[in-house]
């Protein structure tokens, strides 16, 4: 039950900073989701992923665990922008197969969350499962840069 909680709050926790994202205008480079093409998308995650790591390390500190939890959060916010613009693309071009790639990739970014949230109880443990999700998220997208 306890395990069910968390997945479900972890995707509630993306579905709602998506839907803050749009609802916020909070777009990239002055474009909503459904205006960038699908490389303008994919440069926006891959750009993400990189900081992400950043965060990730600067976490390793604690003194400066909180400001890089901030930033995290903010990357992670950008990440789904990125992320909404390649589904957005996927759906329009009937591609079945980036549309896969994209679930999977949203199950990657859950995992990140989920670390994020374990952060608070073990620092050790958190980091770990952020850097698992980030990792099969550039795997994923190395993945879908091959279809495109």
């Amino acid at each position: 039950m306890k395990k069910t909680t968390t997945i479900a709050l972890a995707f509630a926790l993306t579905l709602l900073l998506s839907g803050l994202a749009f609802a916020m205008d909070m777009n990239h480079a002055d474009m909503k989701a459904g205006d960038m093409t699908m490389q303008e998308s994919m440069k926006v995650m891959k750009e993400n992923l990189q900081l992400m790591h950043k965060d990730v390390a600067a976490m390793k500190a604690p003194a400066g665990r909180a400001e890089a939890m901030k930033a995290m959060d903010t990357h992670m916010t950008d990440m789904h922008h990125g992320m909404a613009g390649m589904e957005t693309n996927a759906k329009k071009s009937g591609n079945q197969k980036m549309e896969a790639s994209m679930k999977q990739m949203n199950k990657d970014m859950m995992t990140t969350m989920k670390g994020m949230g374990v952060m608070k109880k073990d620092a050790d443990k958190g980091m770990e499962l952020m850097m698992d999700g980030i990792n099969k998220m550039e795997k994923t997208m190395s993945t879908m840069q091959g279809m495109m």
